[in-house]
């Protein structure tokens, strides 16, 4: 360790270290060892390019008025001068004595495992719980008047009266909920799509020969209502009205469990929903809702994702969303939507026109979207 030093320490500070006394020279000697430089790193910091003892990578600002050791921080250096004092710091344990006060703390808590005694003039406080008050008085009195005042207003009201009525305007309408009923014939723009099944009926029973001719299928005149005659009593219809108004269209659900259905309204060239099923893994039924003027008709979707194509210009495949009928090219994209799409009820969701453009000048209404 001192061949060491004789390398590092420049010639007038070993001439300081050689008028020292022992007990001074053991002090400056424990201090360096406390630093724990190992023999290559001494090597690597003090030797150049040519073997030779260099300074270069020791850069030394500030130095002791005492021994003369040299140090690259001030910190460094007022640690290093409590080796000079006559304070001595002595562990309660073990007899260890050491000038610095850092030293013994970590020789308490390393050979004693001691922890740091915090100073007296500090005072530890715990952090404040929030108690339960269940005792009525130990409220401020204000806060407790303002309760009641409260409770009192809701049970007697503003007491205000009411002496007369002057005018009372009074609107009513005829209330017609959306029904299929007998038969329509479908728009040329439908028929082309050559994804829907009409079925031929003279009753107002076409919700049920949809849904059975959803059931079964009939290779030759499909769209005759004698084909599913057999097949009536295979669904159970109890309390269901002909026309079936949209209205029953969950109470069919819950009455036959293994069918769901969903319902498009078809107008202008537009399709929307208008009742989507929430259940899963079930005899699913695709109805498109037709109405012109006073009539209104069911008739069955045979493929929902070629009949809502015909909206998209390009010609491949694509498939489409029960809940907005967005549509996507890939299966997997659809799921990942349906994910996001299923916390929100069903919309249709209609976006500008090429080249409309939306603005406001309110900066707090934004523009209207419709849904």
């Amino acid at each position: 360790m001192i061949d060491q030093l004789v390398k590092v320490i420049p010639q007038d500070v070993l001439q300081k270290l050689q008028q020292l006394s022992a007990q001074d020279f053991n002090a400056v000697l424990q201090s360096v060892k406390q630093q724990n430089p190992t023999e290559k790193q001494l090597d690597q910091s003090t030797m150049g390019k040519d073997g030779s003892v260099t300074n270069e990578d020791n850069v030394s600002n500030f130095e002791c008025q005492t021994c003369g050791m040299r140090y690259a921080r001030k910190d460094h250096l007022i640690r290093h001068q409590q080796n000079h004092s006559n304070i001595n710091y002595e562990c309660e344990h073990c007899g260890f004595t050491t000038k610095r006060k850092d030293v013994l703390t970590k020789h308490m808590k390393r050979k004693h495992d001691v922890k740091k005694k915090r100073t007296e003039g500090r005072r530890h406080t715990t952090p404040r719980k929030r108690q339960r008050i269940e005792d009525v008085g130990q409220l401020p009195e204000e806060r407790v008047r303002n309760a009641r005042e409260k409770d009192q207003f809701i049970k007697n009201g503003s007491g205000w009266q009411l002496e007369e009525v002057l005018q009372l305007d009074l609107c009513v309408t005829k209330y017609k909920p959306l029904k299929g009923g007998s038969y329509l014939e479908l728009p040329t723009s439908l028929k082309r799509s050559n994804c829907i099944l009409n079925i031929q009926n003279l009753d107002n029973k076409c919700f049920l020969w949809t849904v059975l001719s959803s059931m079964h299928n009939f290779q030759q005149n499909p769209e005759n209502v004698e084909n599913y005659v057999p097949f009536v009593n295979s669904v159970n219809m109890t309390g269901i009205e002909y026309p079936t108004p949209l209205s029953q269209i969950s109470q069919f659900e819950k009455q036959n469990t293994t069918i769901s259905v969903n319902i498009f309204g078809y107008e202008e060239g537009e399709i929307y929903p208008l009742y989507i099923t929430k259940k899963t893994f079930c005899h699913h039924v695709n109805i498109l809702y037709l109405k012109e003027n006073n009539k209104s008709h069911y008739v069955l979707i045979n493929n929902f994702n070629r009949f809502l194509s015909r909206t998209k210009k390009h010609r491949e495949e694509h498939f489409f969303c029960y809940l907005c009928l967005q549509g996507f090219t890939d299966k997997c994209k659809l799921e990942r939507h349906k994910a996001d799409c299923g916390k929100f009820d069903f919309q249709k969701i209609t976006l500008p026109k090429e080249g409309e453009v939306l603005n406001s000048k309110n900066m707090r209404k934004p523009p209207e979207f419709r849904l």
